[in-house]
């Protein structure tokens, strides 16, 4: 076997490549296309995200916290 390739051992019905591996081989052939300012934009966009979904995190959280108080307070 090389690289990302395995296969299932356990099945009784089929023996096959695992889908994890199909989608790890895909990964690698989109990997090894890019360019690097392809990678640095796909980089940039991955930290955008992921700051846009730790503050909405956070927003969510506090408001949480907010209605617990006043539910509490009354």
């Amino acid at each position: 076997m090389e690289g990302t390739i395995s296969y299932l051992v356990d099945s009784s019905f089929a023996i096959g490549k695992t889908r994890s591996s199909i989608m790890a081989g895909q990964r690698r052939v989109i990997e090894l296309a890019m360019n690097e300012e392809a990678v640095v934009q796909l980089g940039a966009r991955y930290r955008a995200r992921a700051r846009n979904a730790r503050a909405g995190w956070r927003a969510r959280k506090c408001c949480s916290t907010i209605v617990k108080h006043r539910r509490s307070s009354r």
